[in-house]
């Protein structure tokens, strides 16, 4: 399958980075950066190829090479996916040292209403913590992180708040390990790829857990 514009074209410069989640070259809250990573991710989950052929000027031409399927139709039940709910103004704790994607996260929430607050560094988390007034219901959070880890920062904020939940967002591998106090059943680990919907509804489903 080809999918083809007649557009201005990707600069050469920028051809090796089209397809990695985030990036993107629009201003921050007019795109995410996640439409050809997704595509990428699921033709590569798919056992597929997946080709771009840019000319500036002339426009771009994106290739799809999906395996076919030899075999029995499958009846499928319905879509598992649960639609996105509204937060209740539930407080979310956000520490993301890179700047766009904490920004693209901060929207998503809060047009789920949440009530996000957000900083780039641990040691301002901790302020943030101390100085809150009414208890936080999710801390998340990179885990490495200027000022203080997101490791050290989760167990200080427990101390405050005892039910807090937490996720981890890392870059990390998944066999980043954890001390033995934050091995809890409200405390998660995403490592990245992902996509914004995932951290949105992983966030929820961690929040509604007892």
């Amino acid at each position: 399958m080809s999918i083809v514009d007649t557009g201005t074209g990707i600069a050469p410069e920028i051809m090796d980075w089209v397809i990695e989640s985030f990036f993107t070259t629009k201003p921050i809250g007019e795109g995410t950066g996640l439409g050809l990573s997704m595509v990428y991710g699921f033709v590569k989950q798919s056992n597929g190829h997946f080709t771009i052929d840019s000319t500036q000027t002339k426009g771009t031409t994106v290739r799809l090479y999906l395996p076919r399927y030899i075999g029995e139709t499958l009846q499928l039940a319905g879509s598992t996916d649960e639609p996105l709910r509204k937060g209740r103004q539930q407080t979310v704790l956000l520490v993301e040292d890179d700047e766009v994607l904490r920004e693209i996260i901060i929207e998503v929430l809060e047009d789920l209403d949440y009530h996000v607050l957000s900083t780039g560094n641990g040691q301002h988390a901790l302020q943030l913590v101390a100085l809150a007034v009414k208890p936080m219901n999710l801390l998340l959070t990179d885990i490495g992180l200027p000022g203080i880890n997101g490791r050290d920062l989760a167990a200080h904020a427990l101390d405050r708040f005892p039910k807090l939940k937490i996720m981890f967002i890392t870059g990390y591998d998944k066999t980043v390990t954890l001390p033995k106090s934050l091995f809890r059943h409200d405390v998660e680990v995403m490592t990245k790829p992902f996509t914004i919907s995932e951290v949105a509804s992983r966030e929820q489903r961690l929040l509604e857990q007892d």
